[in-house]
């Protein structure tokens, strides 16, 4: 059995892709993990000559690899659930196909999960680069040391919204989703990580961020509140009390300003307000309240994320 499984789910971004496995198989030789780590790539209802082209690059390397084709595309949540059960390790980490590791941080990762086997999820830091790959936005958190987080706690859930990089436990992850998990999402991978944060220890590794890719256009599109329904859905879906649930809730509100303080939701303020009030009832009347609140708020904040994420594209948009 492999020490990890990198699972890539994949379209039709060809040339992102050949670039990023000629990338890891370089971090995996420099590191002498070929051997120990199983390359899982899900072809999701893509072309004929996306396959080929990937297969062949596949075979002239070192890496060791499984492939799995859908005929039609399934979308991300169905493709990272197959893409699990077919996993042949203990642990896995997710990756976008243009999103780009190195070698110091998935070293860091790979030493954590062989020599402790209380840790059940790792989440990373990572900054953004456009389609050329240069940097457009510095690193999401400040760089700091590794941070251990202790067993049955969702409190740092929100962290984890950023696919790539995540590592986590296969065991059981994928009958608890279809359990619990009661309408599609585009963030299966919160739950992924949730599930072993209730059950094992987490490490936030903020050192060494990875190259995440910001494109034009996504496979999914934002709602008018900035997909913040998506991912509450995730921390109501677990099976813990409702104090716990409110608690972890609260604090991802208070944290991730930005999931309420957007483009997408400043720009539709009515239909933003509408969308609360149609799916925050029962419980999550507590949850509404604060949302409205901090929204509302978040008007006196706007000039103040505009101009810092028009420094980090003017200051750093140069750097590679």
């Amino acid at each position: 059995m492999y020490k990890i499984s990198v699972l890539i789910p994949t379209f039709k971004r060809t040339n992102e892709l050949l670039y990023n496995l000629n990338l890891l198989e370089g971090i995996l030789t420099k590191l002498s993990l070929l051997s120990d780590v199983l390359v899982l790539i899900c072809f999701d209802g893509s072309s004929k000559e996306h396959i080929k082209a990937v297969t062949d690059c596949l075979e002239q390397s070192n890496l060791k690899y499984k492939i799995l084709i859908n005929k039609s595309n399934l979308g991300l949540e169905k493709t990272e659930l197959l893409l699990i059960s077919s996993a042949e390790s203990e642990y896995a980490m997710l990756l976008g196909e243009d999103d780009y590791l190195n070698a110091e941080l998935f070293e860091l990762e790979f030493n954590y999960i062989c020599e402790n086997k209380n840790i059940g999820a790792i989440i990373p830091n990572y900054f953004g680069i456009d389609e050329n790959k240069r940097q457009i936005r510095s690193p999401k958190r400040r760089i700091e040391k590794d941070k251990i987080y202790k067993s049955g706690s969702l409190s740092e859930l929100y962290k984890a919204n950023q696919m790539s990089g995540l590592v986590f436990k296969c065991s059981g992850v994928v009958d608890a989703y279809y359990k619990l998990v009661k309408k599609e999402t585009v963030y299966p991978h919160l739950f992924f990580i949730g599930f072993n944060m209730l059950r094992l220890d987490t490490v936030e590794i903020t050192r060494y961020p990875f190259k995440n890719t910001y494109i034009k256009t996504k496979s999914f599109a934002y709602t008018a509140d900035g997909l913040l329904d998506e991912i509450l859905r995730i921390y109501l879906c677990f099976d813990i009390d409702l104090d716990s649930k409110y608690s972890a809730i609260k604090y991802f509100l208070k944290k991730d300003k930005r999931r309420y303080c957007n483009q997408h939701t400043w720009l539709h303020p009515k239909k933003f307000k509408q969308n609360v009030n149609n799916n925050y009832s029962g419980i999550l009347l507590n949850v509404k309240k604060l949302v409205i609140k901090n929204f509302n708020l978040s008007y006196l904040l706007m000039p103040l994320f505009i101009f810092s994420h028009f420094c980090v594209r003017i200051f750093k948009g140069k750097q590679r």
